[in-house]
């Protein structure tokens, strides 16, 4: 298990996703988990749009993606850090949400994949997540995905 598991609250973890060591949750609990996150004072590190096909597969969009880490490298305390990673990660993933068209996105970057479902707004919906990094304090700086 990993540290940031031991301190995110249960009804966070149920709405997410787990595949191999990977947490991803649906576009719309994004918000909700940083928000979760930064209440179990966790640094919220950011995370990327994929797509989990029913094989298996994984359809990777890295351009669209939260990165805090820039403003986690000044020098400033735990919670200055938990707190700025918050704000900072919120305000990225609603820059997103304004910019892209995400299901357009997945169908224009993966089309053997998810060309077939472009008129199925529903379906591609159902594919798609968020995977989520957070750090806990006491990880020894290591990036967490949860």
């Amino acid at each position: 298990m990993l540290d940031a598991e031991l301190h995110l609250p249960k009804e966070t973890l149920r709405l997410s996703t787990k595949r191999g060591n990977e947490y991803a949750w649906r576009v719309h609990d994004i918000p909700h988990v940083i928000d979760a996150a930064q209440k179990a004072d966790l640094v919220n590190i950011g995370g990327q749009l994929q797509f989990w096909l029913p094989d298996g597969g994984i359809c990777e969009c890295y351009w669209i993606e939260v990165d805090t880490s820039a403003a986690l490298s000044k020098p400033s305390s735990w919670q200055e850090k938990v707190v700025l990673s918050a704000s900072i990660a919120l305000d990225q993933f609603s820059a997103l949400l304004s910019d892209y068209d995400f299901a357009a996105e997945g169908v224009r970057a993966f089309p053997t994949h998810l060309a077939t479902l472009s008129g199925q707004r529903r379906e591609l919906e159902s594919l798609m997540h968020f995977a989520w990094y957070l750090r806990a304090q006491n990880s020894l700086n290591r990036i967490e995905t949860i």
